[in-house]
Parts: C-alpha cells; structure tokens; sequence
C-alpha cells in the first residue's frame, strides 16, 4: 500500500510541477507572487495526501474489525 502512495504522491508532483511551470509568467515573479502560489498549491495538496492517507488507515481498521466479526 506504500508504494501506491508513493506513486500517487510523485504523479501529483509532477502534474503539479508541469501546471505551475506552464503558469507561469514574468509578472508573478518579478512581484514575487509565485512564491505565494507555490506555497498554496504545496499546502492544498500535502492537505489532500494527508486526507487519503488518513481514509486508507480508517478504511484499514474497519477491514480488520470485520475480518475479526467474521471469525
């Protein structure tokens, strides 16, 4: 299950990278404002990754309180 994690987490980066390099324009860096978008992206989705994370460990308990049900 980590290296599906993993793999999410490197594919979001680099989407993540692409869409911000196409963004980009010499407006927001001569402003400095990039930096207020980079950071706000990397916050919104170290947000989601920590959702997902937290969900598959629920998830992971609940399998195993059924699996114990069961038996």
């Amino acid at each position: 299950m980590k290296k599906y994690h993993l793999t999410i987490f490197i594919s979001i980066i680099a989407i993540a990278q692409g869409a911000a390099q196409s963004m980009v324009d010499s407006l927001l860096r001569s402003d400095g404002k990039i930096y207020v978008v980079v950071g706000t992206l990397a916050i919104i989705l170290i947000g989601i990754i920590l959702f997902l994370i937290r969900i598959d460990s629920n998830l992971t308990k609940l399998e195993n309180q059924i699996k114990q049900n069961e038996h």
